[in-house]
């Protein structure tokens, strides 16, 4: 089933158009989706927004898969979203509740990243700011058997790129434009043990290299020793293995991302599925999984009245995940999934340094959870299908979640491949966010130094997890050179939006989002432009939540004057940044809305059949691209802190040059 027939709003991003576009990384390709936009911590750890409702990235608000199994843990990741784009065949992002499928976590949505497992190709790229990467993707299949290979590795150097010092603020240079998707996949959907409509890869693309803070931060936000301040060198790298023999797949995977300044991150794991085909209709999937999580703060050069004895803090966890579901198709006109999944999860170690000792705080703690979902979808007639659906988490230390979802696609037209289609979608669902590991054991009445920074931390008396209920309509038009989509939404939230804070508030996101892609010369020029407006307002205060931005807008365009020659001009919009005018920490005003363009020259089959040389420019016009800087804990909770300045920020164009050969 396709992007236009599934329940739900999902864009589907495709790599080699990705890389033609100069977009550089997962983290870069998700704002090309309409209605999300990226901001960052202090201490560099991201923030997604989604629909007007942002979080750390990403053990908050939106959940991540790679290849169908999930990655987000009881205290999240933070290394995916850094991964190279020429590792991707394509990602789908689902706006909008998908805990009735995918469970915890995927609270204003799911992404999901398809990596590359076919081709054989070298790639290396030189950027502004002293950024090297290279990487390599090599497969095969053994002769004569069902047998495939695939690795996947890159790696990431980077000085960074320079920040100006205006105080509580930074400048990070973002752009996007909306991809194409020609709908011939399977859209998060359970995970299959092979994807056999992987597509020949044949474009390469640059890094993302996200603008670094400043070595020190202050209890103004950030300092700086004049007027312009590097940011700190980051390392990266990323590797994957793929196996593959008839039904059974095997994938293991290692994410390491340094900012040496900072933090660090590390992830690695592997899972395995098999699939059963018992019958024509019926088949079940067995799947299994482990992975580990570290993360290494060091918080030396902060500002030490701000963190009171807090020097460095380490996080070591455990997880491992499986489960068994069955799709069956042998009642007419339906399609009826049953699922059962577990995950366990196990804090390995937590410890802080202070000046005056070095002390293990927290380990031991587990969770462990037990889900059953329950799907059909069933066709009413050959233009309407219904899907109704229901999961039921319990969880050992907070108790049972239910998460339903109903939702129904209405073609206009009888048959389905008509020259002009149109589609109507319409959807209820529920998500949850439990509490995390965090969140429970740190957020006790005397703050968070003296609750979670302590060997005889206890469970918090308010352990309710955050819950969403979002209502969905969407429209789709399209030809045979023409898609166009508008969705409506309204949410009704109770949520943490600080990472320690004691207790969900109310919360509604309310907005709508327009897309269009249109081939204004069949294979020659491409349009792409998507538009959104979120207002997401606290519902006891009116207040709009902080750090979200009401409009956003990707325009896009592509010109091919020969097959072997393609240019990308790309402008994203992202509106003024809302933030809380009652706190006594803002100084300042908003980060002013910003417009950046980007561009770039692809050249393919450059003198040599499978070589690829592509070149560009971020941030085309030197756009001051600003975002609010967060504060480290205080009073439990993360405190925006806004600039009071504008003149001593510089913003500088990014340059990069890449070449790539194909086997």
């Amino acid at each position: 089933m396709n992007a236009d027939f599934v329940p739900g709003i999902v864009s589907v991003l495709y790599g080699d158009e990705l890389q033609a576009r100069g977009i550089r990384s997962v983290s870069e390709a998700m704002t090309l989706a309409p209605g999300i936009h990226l901001s960052l911590t202090s201490d560099k750890i991201g923030k997604t927004v989604v629909r007007g409702i942002p979080k750390i990235f990403a053990s908050g608000h939106i959940k991540v898969l790679l290849d169908g199994t999930p990655l987000t843990t009881a205290f999240g990741i933070d290394p995916v979203p850094n991964m190279p784009i020429e590792q991707v065949e394509r990602i789908e992002i689902m706006r909008g509740p998908g805990s009735a499928i995918h469970g915890e976590f995927a609270y204003t949505g799911v992404m999901n990243i398809i990596t590359r497992k076919k081709g054989s190709r070298v790639f290396g790229a030189v950027e502004s700011g002293n950024t090297y990467k290279g990487g390599a993707i090599a497969s095969g299949k053994l002769p004569e058997s069902d047998l495939t290979l695939s690795i996947n590795v890159s790696g990431i150097r980077s000085d960074g790129a320079g920040i100006s010092g205006g105080a509580g603020t930074f400048s990070l240079a973002e752009s996007g434009i909306l991809s194409g998707n020609d709908n011939n996949y399977e859209v998060l959907a359970p995970p299959l043990v092979s994807d056999s409509s992987e597509t020949a890869d044949s474009s390469e693309g640059p890094p993302f290299a996200i603008a670094e803070m400043p070595d020190r931060v202050t209890e103004k936000g950030l300092s700086s020793e004049d007027s312009d301040v590097s940011g700190g060198k980051r390392d990266y790298l990323s590797g994957l293995f793929g196996l593959n023999y008839r039904n059974f797949s095997f994938q293991g995977y290692v994410f390491e991302n340094n900012q040496e300044d900072f933090h660090k991150t590390r992830l690695w794991g592997m899972n395995a599925a098999q699939r059963f085909e018992i019958s024509p209709s019926l088949q079940a999937d067995l799947k299994l999984g482990w992975q580990q999580r570290k993360f290494e703060q060091d918080l030396q050069d902060a500002d030490t009245s701000e963190i009171p004895d807090i020097y460095q803090f380490d996080y070591d966890e455990c997880l491992f995940q499986g489960g068994f579901s069955l799709l069956w198709k042998g009642w007419d006109r339906h399609r009826m999934l049953l699922e059962w999944a577990f995950a366990r999860s196990v804090l390995d170690d937590l410890r802080r340094e202070t000046s005056e000792s070095s002390e293990e705080i927290l380990e031991g703690k587990n969770r462990l959870v037990s889900s059953l979902t329950v799907q059909d979808e069933f066709e009413a007639n050959d233009q309407l299908t219904f899907t109704a659906g229901l999961r039921y988490d319990y969880y050992d230390d907070i108790g049972e979640k239910f998460s339903p979802r109903i939702a129904a696609v209405y073609r206009l037209n009888k048959q389905r491949n008509a020259a002009h289609r149109h589609i109507l979608k319409a959807q209820y669902a529920r998500a949850f966010r439990p509490p995390t590991f965090l969140e429970m054991y740190g957020t006790g009445e005397s703050g968070l130094q003296s609750s979670f920074f302590s060997s005889q931390s206890s469970v918090s008396p308010d352990t309710e997890s955050e819950t969403v209920d979002t209502y969905e309509i969407g429209y789709i038009y399209r030809t045979l050179n023409t898609v166009g989509r508008v969705t409506l939404f309204y949410s009704e939230l109770d949520a943490r939006l600080d990472a320690v804070r004691e207790s969900p508030r109310h919360f509604h996101s309310k907005g709508a989002e327009l897309e269009l892609e249109q081939h204004l010369i069949p294979d020659m020029l491409k349009l792409d432009a998507n538009l959104s407006y979120t207002k997401s307002k606290d519902r006891e205060t009116g207040a709009a939540i902080p750090e979200t931005a009401d409009w956003l807008a990707n325009v896009g365009l592509i010109f091919q004057p020969f097959r072997n020659v393609s240019f990308a001009l790309q402008y994203r919009y992202a509106g003024s940044r809302n933030f809380d005018e009652t706190s006594a920490e803002n100084t300042g005003d908003a980060p002013d809305d910003c417009h950046t363009a980007d561009f770039t020259v692809n050249l393919w089959r450059f003198g040599v059949k499978g070589l690829t040389l592509r070149g560009g420019v971020k941030n085309l016009f030197e756009e001051d691209i600003r975002y609010p800087s967060s504060s480290y804990y205080q009073n439990q909770a993360f405190v925006n802190n806004l600039s009071d300045s504008e003149d001593n920020l510089d913003s500088e164009r990014w340059w990069w040059i890449q070449v790539s050969y194909e086997f």
